[in-house]
């Protein structure tokens, strides 16, 4: 009988897993810096830009760290965002291989394959 709670891991199922799915550790590391990179670039664009809309219509004064906190977020929103449209880049990039292999692996051939995406 078997315990509940110990689970075996067939070594043979597990390296083919590994081997079947080699996408998975770049697709996890790009994802994750996909959603880093844009929860950073939005919140530092959004906050930048409401420092300066606070500036501009007199709710505050445009003196010291602020206004330079201010400016430097909207600058560094940028850098962000254009991270974030790499990652996103890398992360269909990895999905399109993913399905390439996938029809590799049921015999279709690279005309077959091309045409289906098409």
């Amino acid at each position: 009988m078997r315990e509940i709670g110990s689970t075996q891991v067939n070594p043979l199922t597990a390296v083919k897993r590994a081997e079947r799915d080699r996408f998975h550790r770049p697709m996890k590391l790009w994802s994750c810096g996909l959603m880093a990179s844009a929860i950073l670039g939005v919140f530092s664009g959004v906050t930048g830009l409401a420092l300066n809309v606070t500036f501009l219509f007199g709710l505050a004064e445009n003196k010291g760290l602020m206004g330079a906190l201010a400016i430097w977020l909207l600058i560094a929103a940028f850098p962000m965002l254009w991270l974030t449209s790499h990652c996103l880049d890398k992360v269909d990039s990895i999905h399109t291989a993913r399905r390439l292999e996938s029809c590799r692996e049921r015999g279709l051939n690279e005309t077959d394959i091309s045409r289906a995406h098409n």
